[in-house]
């Protein structure tokens, strides 16, 4: 079970919403990770995310960052080309 300590605790808000922010006495205070760091399935894990990310990543089109335009028609016509992001 998870301990509290009230008066150490703090909670910060956002613009969307009220976040906790736990602090502990101690390490024996705190929750056990939910996995081991030497456990490999933690490469595995890694890899699949990158993975993921590749082959979402492989549909964009565009070259990264911002692009500034003068006129709507200039970001259109840029957009039509298939060169702006």
């Amino acid at each position: 079970m998870r301990r509290r300590l009230r008066r150490d605790s703090v909670s910060v808000r956002t613009a969307r919403t009220e976040l906790p922010i736990e602090r502990y006495r101690s390490i024996e205070d705190m929750p056990r990770p939910w996995r081991r760091a030497d456990d490999p399935g933690n490469l595995r894990t890694v890899a699949q995310a990158l993975k993921l990310y590749r082959a979402l990543k492989r549909g964009r089109r565009g070259k990264p960052g911002v692009t500034c335009y003068r006129s709507f028609e200039e970001s259109k016509a840029d957009g039509e080309s298939g060169s702006g992001g």
